[in-house]
């Protein structure tokens, strides 16, 4: 029997992101990660953005590092930002292995990551 434990809640076979964020939410979704995140140290962060088709006030953010390292602070492997009624973003939960479905409106955790966990609270 499932209950009681985590399960995993996977998509499959159906795009709902949008593979690149618009140039006016890439330059927001940057500068915040960039001030709250590294510091103002992100040389060597590649910043790889997905807008959630089902909502698009939710974004991932992953962070790719590339060598050298220099003036880099290295940090977590994921993000997701949703869109303030101002319209900045701003980092909304972090992970690295795992996302609880959860963390945001139905479907927009799945739609961003592919996959989610749905875990008792």
């Amino acid at each position: 029997m499932w209950w009681g434990r985590d399960v995993r809640v996977s998509l499959t076979r159906v795009r709902v992101w949008r593979d690149v964020a618009t140039a006016a939410e890439r330059r927001a979704i940057v500068g915040d990660a960039s001030r709250r995140i590294f510091d103002g140290h992100d040389r060597c962060v590649r910043y790889v953005i997905a807008v959630s088709r089902v909502d698009e006030r939710y974004a991932l953010v992953a962070y790719d590092f590339r060598k050298p390292y220099t003036d880099c602070r290295l940090g977590n492997a994921e993000s997701v930002d949703r869109r303030t009624a101002a319209d900045a973003w701003r980092e909304l939960s972090e992970a690295s292995s795992r996302w609880d479905c959860l963390a945001a409106p139905p479907g927009v955790i799945r739609s961003l990551a592919r996959s989610c966990w749905l875990s008792r609270r």
